[in-house]
């Protein structure tokens, strides 16, 4: 019983694992993007248009 439940929570550690891994890989162009090239779409923007 005991050595079920802690093969239950290995997988569940590592499906968090690979969501964090993830989300991270998401985030990380998304944070590029956002520190690179928003600013410069907001530069490059006619005044008065919203992004």
């Amino acid at each position: 019983m005991c050595i079920l439940r802690s093969q239950g929570y290995r997988r569940d550690n590592i499906q968090k694992w690979r969501f964090l891994m993830a989300e991270q890989a998401v985030r990380a162009p998304l944070s590029l993007y956002n520190r690179k090239l928003r600013p410069l779409l907001y530069k490059n923007a006619p005044r008065g248009s919203h992004l």
